[in-house]
């Protein structure tokens, strides 16, 4: 008698059929641990949240001034903010600002329910994966849980979670997680409802982050790309171009607002191949170096990008290569894991490649090559080539458990331990790469009040100076914040500037 393989697929062993492979209520329980669980270890490692950070100072400074607060808000409303339609976010975290002002305890905690959403999203992302092994409903939760671990611990999101705004990256990041998780689904049952929840997730990301796009877009193309392959009802491809439509509007919405070539000069098509090739090269290696938290990321050397760009296309054209073959045999064999593992290659090698053409399109009124290097070293745009490599993800915690059975736990739990403890190191030294880091925020506003008392006193009037130690990135000054000024004095009407 033929002896069966453990590790064959049969309809009873796999998990239930919902889009990512679970039900409300343990999502919903999930969630809850995950942000309690990160928001202690962030209180361990001493995350520092900086408030007055870049947009978010801008926010809190619009929302507690005497300004017209309607005025600031309703554009970002109706029109792109600098490449971002995200009416949605922009409201929200403009109500918040109001709510919150400069009291950290409050942007902590609701900075941990994004964490907490953000690794939910990359859960379900790989359970959704593992339904595709015989592996058991608690093991495959163990190891969604390390695996979205490595990812949500490393100094890159960590960072980012200082700075409030922020969260509409990892927002944007945590409904392409839902997207690609509710895809894997739609490729394991064949099912249409789970195609319709991705592409609703997928566009979903646009509404938080202009990046959303790329996201949006490539979950059109793989839903289109999953119905040819598994065969699904010709309505799902009109479902799916629908969405397409949508994802274009938005896109035309948020280039109103790219800038005109300066002078009518505009890069020529070869430097633009030339950034194009190197960008994506350069975000993969940039994305695997933040997913292992080094943060020392080198200054790119204009003079290789040339070079980089070949390798670049050949990477790109190796992984489409890969990519459709998977497809194509999945579609003609019907093997369902074989379009998964099309569908995943695919998504990371297009995602990237649209990625970088939307840094591309944006720089085209920069003529000096050398415009696309903060791209390649600044954490807020690495976060998105990481997310896009940890989208390999579930090739990996597939193979390995159709091979390793349970005992994936073991090495899951030391890349996850590894992962957790490397960062806890990391952030003992912290403030070496990031100086703003130093000094808490508490005690650097307490400082900045203290003296505004003093002044006040002595003077009858406060020194404004700029507020370096806050805001390294928009230079923001004293008097932008009068109004969270006056409440911390605890006096009306007082707070009065020297000429």
């Amino acid at each position: 008698m033929k002896k069966k393989n453990r590790y064959t697929m049969t309809p009873t062993t796999l998990l239930p059929n919902t889009p990512a492979g679970t039900g409300g209520w343990h999502t919903a329980i999930v969630m809850v641990l995950s942000s309690l669980l990160i928001a202690a270890y962030c209180h361990f490692i001493g995350l520092n949240m900086m408030p007055l950070r870049g947009e978010s100072g801008l926010f809190i400074a619009q929302a507690w001034g005497d300004g017209n607060r309607i005025g600031f808000i309703k554009p970002m409303l109706t029109h792109a903010y600098n490449g971002h339609f995200a009416p949605v976010f922009f409201g929200a975290e403009f109500v918040q600002a109001s709510m919150f002002g400069v009291d950290v305890r409050w942007w902590f905690a609701r900075q941990m329910v994004v964490l907490g959403l953000l690794a939910t999203s990359l859960y379900l992302l790989n359970r959704s994966a593992l339904a595709f092994t015989t592996l058991s409903l608690r093991a495959s939760s163990v190891v969604a849980s390390l695996a979205a671990l490595v990812f949500v611990v490393q100094p890159t999101v960590l960072e980012l979670t200082t700075w409030p705004f922020m969260a509409a990256q990892l927002l944007c990041l945590a409904c392409g997680a839902m997207a690609a998780g509710s895809l894997l689904t739609a490729v394991r049952t064949g099912e249409a409802k789970s195609l319709y929840l991705a592409l609703a997730w997928g566009y979903a990301s646009m509404h938080m982050f202009g990046v959303g796009f790329t996201i949006s877009a490539t979950i059109v193309a793989a839903g289109a790309t999953v119905v040819w392959a598994r065969r699904l009802p010709v309505r799902a491809y009109g479902v799916t171009a629908a969405f397409g439509v949508l994802t274009v509007l938005h896109a035309a919405v948020m280039a109103q607002s790219a800038s005109e070539p300066s002078g009518g000069v505009a890069v020529g098509w070869s430097d633009q191949a030339i950034r194009l090739g190197a960008l994506y090269l350069g975000s993969i290696q940039g994305g695997a170096r933040s997913l292992w938290a080094n943060g020392r990321f080198p200054w790119p050397n204009p003079d290789s990008y040339q070079t980089d760009a070949v390798y670049g296309f050949a990477l790109l054209l190796s992984l489409a290569a890969i990519s459709l073959i998977l497809l194509w045999h999945g579609r003609r064999d019907q093997k369902p894991l074989l379009v998964a593992y099309g569908m995943v290659v695919g998504l990371f090698a297009f995602s990237t490649a649209l990625y970088s053409a939307l840094i591309v399109v944006r720089l085209q009124a920069s003529t000096e090559m050398s415009a696309i290097n903060p791209f390649l070293f600044g954490t807020r745009y690495l976060i998105f080539p990481a997310f896009f490599i940890f989208l390999l993800s579930p090739l990996l915690v597939i193979s390995a458990a159709r091979t390793l059975g349970k005992w994936l736990i073991l090495p899951a739990a030391l890349i996850g331990g590894g992962a957790a403890a490397a960062t806890f190191a990391f952030f003992t030294t912290i403030t070496t790469l990031w100086p703003i880091f130093t000094t808490s925020f508490p005690v650097s506003w307490a400082n900045v009040v203290s003296q505004a008392r003093t002044d006040l006193n002595n003077d009858g009037y406060i020194h404004d100076r700029a507020l370096s130690e806050l805001d390294p990135e928009f230079h923001a000054e004293l008097h932008q914040f009068s109004g969270v000024l006056e409440k911390d004095l605890g006096c009306t009407g007082c707070v009065r500037f020297s000429p």
